[in-house]
């Protein structure tokens, strides 16, 4: 009975939407299976030939060290245990822990009211046990390697808490796209493949026209200086927010014909001209691999490599087209609470929801906010952690 309910404990983890979770009770069930199989099995047999063939009381002769006890110790534990049911064995009589078993505590738990106390105290323990399992909550802080009050732990917490994100730090980035579908998981089983995540789809109506590429623009302004984003985005020198935006350097290529003066690219006088470009434009080939190949005025890098996750061009089209900005809170490393990377993930899912106001109807497709070092992942996760506990 034991060994069945531990199993079946397990094998619950198979509702858990979490694959390490999941394939974590399915080894642990089939653990305790295989454990029990082999003790009814393989474990009596053994202690049954090792009693009959192997145990000597005293010196064992080497000439008949595999000839058969008589009679053997199993068949005399056999009648001792026979003969201790009428409370006689010979001379000896039942061990005390025995008596104790078959006449207190039998005696006890068979009695009416003594089973009703013990009910009632199991009740009460459920109670209490579900009260505290209700008032589970996620953790308020980032996880500390140390004890708190640990000089190094208190210094880390200090930096990280008191002192705002510097220049030189790496945040994590979050990705506002168009263009961009739901992930199809048709097939995926991440039991038997935990590379398979699923394959990535793409809106057929996204339309990266004139349209589309002025409105990215004016969004990327927006964003940069929209002031209910200022506890969210990394600030830079000028106090904006560290948004990156690729049509910034798209609109200046095309006004100017290059991007080798990045003191014109930065003064935006190109925003005065008529820099949007017709699909036909837009999906060259031979133009737009010049102006991927080209160094990033706003980094040392190239544009390709500079804005790889927020340029979706394929060589033939436009798939996808997006920005980037940089927390300023998050990290890549760091574990936060769930409360916290939940107030970020609402504050840009809001601002997603009215950047659709007019982008869904000009550029054809929804926003899809992501973050590449899965800190949005992690929230759910913890989320699923706690509600599976409870």
């Amino acid at each position: 009975v034991t060994s069945a309910t531990t199993c079946s404990a397990f094998l619950c983890t198979v509702a858990s939407p979490i694959a390490s979770t999941k394939s974590f009770g399915i080894f642990a069930a089939l653990v305790i299976f295989f454990d029990y199989v082999l003790v009814m099995t393989l474990f009596c047999t053994s202690v049954v030939i090792y009693h009959n063939r192997f145990e000597r009381p005293g010196c064992c002769c080497f000439g008949g060290l595999c000839s058969r006890v008589e009679p053997s110790p199993t068949e005399v534990a056999l009648k001792r245990a026979k003969a201790s049911d009428e409370d006689e064995v010979g001379s000896l009589k039942a061990s005390k822990v025995t008596k104790v078993f078959r006449t207190k505590v039998a005696g006890f738990v068979l009695n009416g009211r003594n089973r009703l106390v013990l009910f009632i105290l199991f009740a009460a323990w459920l109670v209490i046990a579900g009260y505290f399992t209700s008032q589970l909550e996620p953790v308020q802080r980032s996880e500390q390697d140390l004890a708190k009050d640990h000089p190094l732990q208190r210094a880390v917490n200090i930096l990280r808490e008191r002192f705002p994100r510097a220049d030189q730090d790496t945040p994590a980035v979050i990705s506002f796209s168009w263009g961009i579908g739901n992930i199809d998981r048709t097939g995926v089983n991440q039991l038997f493949d935990t590379d398979d995540l699923g394959t990535a789809t793409f809106v057929d109506g996204f339309t990266f026209d004139e349209q589309c590429q002025g409105l990215l623009l004016d969004m990327c302004d927006a964003i940069k200086i929209d002031e209910r984003l200022e506890p969210y985005i990394k600030r830079d020198d000028t106090g904006q927010g560290a948004v990156h935006c690729f049509i910034e350097e798209f609109a200046a290529y095309f006004a100017l014909g290059s991007l080798d003066d990045c003191a014109a690219v930065k003064a935006g006088e190109w925003r005065r001209t008529v820099w949007e470009q017709p699909l036909g434009s837009a999906n060259n080939a031979s133009i737009m691999a010049d102006f991927l190949n080209s160094n990033s005025c706003f980094a040392r890098d190239t544009i390709h490599s500079h804005y790889k996750n927020s340029i979706g061009y394929n060589g033939t089209s436009w798939r996808f087209a997006g920005l980037t900005v940089e927390d300023a809170v998050l990290d890549p490393w760091a574990a936060f609470p769930e409360d916290l990377v939940r107030d970020h993930y609402d504050a840009y899912t809001a601002a997603a929801r009215e950047m659709d106001e007019d982008m869904e109807e000009v550029c054809g497709a929804k926003v899809m906010v992501s973050d590449s070092d899965q800190k949005f992942i992690m929230m759910n996760n913890q989320r699923l952690y706690r509600e599976t506990a409870i």
